[in-house]
């Protein structure tokens, strides 16, 4: 499938990575000069501030790609109830709500091991932030619905073998149908295993990515909608 024009998953995965990258940068520093923050609140608020930056990034580049198209140019005047009530944009708006409690509950459980503080953030984030992009230009090309449904599945297998971690220290002893014994982590100790499933859960479940470019193209749909029933 071509690329759409234009291409809202990989201006949503170059929003994402650059809201995200003064963040891995300050964390990345601060480990290099052997300092390990470990006070939660200010590394929480500073991701929900990176995210908050990416967010409008994507919003800043969307309204220059669309004032760039001759016929796109007043999608401004698109938004209303049709908008709004579109089932695209509410699922959109359930999956980025969805996407940040998934992160909540993923971070809350690395927490509870052994891990640094700073690692839980920055391990999330780092992936996330490498594979926005690369996810968003996959949407372009191929389906947005089936790269959200992906991405949806991966978010619920991590939540789900997150659940399965044992937070007393010990090495899981789970059974034959665990996610953890199926993925390969019911040897490794909680810690490295709450790694993995972070780095698994950032690197293929981006939910926002996808569902930020999901809102742009109904209010591209309805823009062109409004402008054939002029």
């Amino acid at each position: 499938m071509m690329i759409s024009t234009p291409a809202f998953g990989l201006i949503s995965g170059i929003g994402t990575a650059l809201g995200w990258l003064p963040h891995v940068l300050a964390l990345v520093t601060l480990l290099l000069n052997g300092i390990t923050p470990s006070a939660i609140l200010p590394l929480a608020a500073f991701t929900i501030g990176a995210r908050v930056v990416g967010e409008w990034i994507f919003w800043n580049l969307f309204a220059k790609r669309m004032d760039a198209v001759e016929n796109l140019r007043d999608w401004r005047s698109s938004f209303g109830p049709k908008v709004y009530s579109h089932p695209n944009f509410m699922i959109a708006s359930a999956s980025m709500a969805i996407d940040a409690f998934a992160d909540f509950i993923l971070v809350y459980i690395a927490l509870k091991t052994p891990l640094p503080n700073v690692w839980v953030f920055l391990a999330l984030i780092l992936c996330q932030m490498l594979s926005a992009p690369i996810q968003g230009l996959l949407s372009d090309y191929f389906s947005q619905k089936k790269s959200l449904i992906l991405a949806a599945m991966v978010g619920m297998l991590a939540l789900i073998t997150a659940g399965e971690v044992q937070l007393d220290g010990k090495t899981s002893q789970t059974s034959m149908l665990s996610f953890l014994r199926m993925a390969g982590l019911s040897s490794f100790v909680p810690a490295t295993q709450m790694m993995l499933i972070l780095c698994f859960k950032g690197l293929l479940g981006n939910l926002t990515v996808l569902a930020r470019a999901g809102i742009a193209t109904v209010i591209k749909v309805e823009t062109q909608k409004r402008i054939r029933n002029i």
